[in-house]
């Protein structure tokens, strides 16, 4: 299912849903988390409940499409749902695949996309922002209609590959993966047994010196041109538990960088809320999901009638 296949209403019911949960999902503010007593006391009916209750009904709506879709040999067998069921997996785990396809490209997508335009709207990137058209335009052969019209389909441009991965890597969505052994673990004379809890540091790890040598802990762009080892960082976090939905996601990101440096370009407003880019202090939030600071932007159209007509065109 694309938007444009379910009204607005819908869309926004379900995305705000989504909202809802990534704020508990990342919260650690709650005095409950630190004071177990306080856990005896139960709780009502909580908006983040309800919001479970809305996503489910809207997942459950989309699903049943398109099984219905399936049923009367309409449906895309190449899309990813169809894929999923190549793969052996029951109708269950096809569902919960589907949940986490839908509750974490919000996260990840939006939260990059906000905090790579922050870099670029700032005195350190605004630079940077026509070395990237400039290495778009020459992918395509100067034809910006085409570079536009492809974003989406494909990842071309290794400079802007480059930008999403570094993104990704020095401001994580997900500072921290929670994980269970699966059996004991001997770590360097540490015994860890089967069933323990165990955190990863994915900040820790994408900012480490020895693997990213002398300059880990700052924002390098180019840092993944010529460079495409399969595991960047991670965000995403890594193995037969990495996020589902981190190449849709990747592609995403991509694709609206793409558009928005072909479309726009981002100046940050002197005298209003400034972009944090700290390595560290960049999310008002700290748990299990980070977001983007909200800062100003200001976007200038690059050449406004061509804008003003590509948007016509696609809205034709």
């Amino acid at each position: 299912m694309r938007v444009g296949e379910f009204d607005e209403e819908f869309t926004n019911a379900l995305l705000d849903s989504i909202a809802e949960i990534s704020s508990i999902r990342s919260s650690t503010v709650s005095c409950k988390h630190f004071v177990p007593l306080l856990r005896i006391f139960p709780e009502k009916t909580s908006r983040t409940m309800k919001a479970v209750e809305q996503r489910t009904k809207r997942i459950n709506i989309l699903y049943e499409t398109y099984l219905l879709k399936v049923e009367k040999g309409e449906a895309d067998l190449k899309c990813i749902v169809s894929s999923l069921g190549n793969d052996k997996l029951t109708l269950d785990e096809i569902h919960g695949t589907c949940v986490s396809l839908l509750q974490a490209p919000p996260d990840a997508v939006a939260s990059a996309t906000y905090q790579c335009c922050a870099w670029l709207c700032s005195p350190e990137g605004q630079p940077f922002q026509k070395e990237a058209v400039d290495a778009i335009l020459a992918a395509y052969n100067g034809d910006r209609d085409e570079a536009w019209r492809m974003a989406f389909r494909e990842e071309t441009v290794p400079l802007i590959v480059s930008l999403y991965k570094e993104t990704l890597r020095f401001w994580p969505t997900a500072p921290f993966g929670s994980r269970a052994t699966s059996k004991e673990i001997n770590l360097n004379g540490t015994i860890i047994p089967k069933g323990m809890g165990v955190l990863m540091d994915h900040r820790g790890v994408n900012h480490d010196i020895d693997h990213y040598g002398a300059d880990a802990r700052s924002f390098n762009p180019r840092r993944f041109v010529d460079n495409d080892t399969p595991l960047p960082h991670l965000a995403y976090g890594t193995g037969g538990r990495i996020c589902p939905a981190y190449q849709i996601s990747n592609r995403i990101i991509s694709a609206n960088l793409t558009r928005l440096l072909l479309a726009f370009e981002m100046k940050q407003v002197e005298g209003t809320r400034l972009p944090s880019i700290s390595r560290d202090d960049y999310s008002d939030a700290y748990g299990n999901v980070a977001f983007s600071r909200t800062y100003d932007c200001s976007f200038v159209a690059r050449d406004e009638k061509w804008l003003k007509g590509i948007i016509t065109s696609e809205k034709m």
